[in-house]
């Protein structure tokens, strides 16, 4: 699959790939949690779940929905993690 790069519609800033990953009701190896946005394509493990051992994650501490048409925005922290 080729990276296409998308730029922000909000700042103008190049957008990195990812995906999110909920935590909240698992034994993960995150203590905290919280669901992440990991960097990169999701690809599955061997138990079944998400691959995100070595990936950069990032806590999502803030979604805004839109109620008209349900678009979706996720906000994250800037504190990067490896997990």
């Amino acid at each position: 699959m080729v990276a296409t790069k998308i730029q922000c519609s909000k700042c103008g800033g190049q957008m990195d790939t990812g995906f999110v990953v909920d935590h909240s009701l698992s034994s993960s190896l995150i203590g905290d949690h919280f669901p992440r946005w990991v960097e990169g394509e999701p690809e599955r493990g061997t138990s079944g779940g998400w691959k995100t051992l070595g990936k950069k994650t990032n806590e999502i501490n803030r979604a805004d929905r839109c109620g008209s048409c349900g678009y979706l925005e996720f906000y994250t922290s800037k504190e990067v993690q490896y997990v």
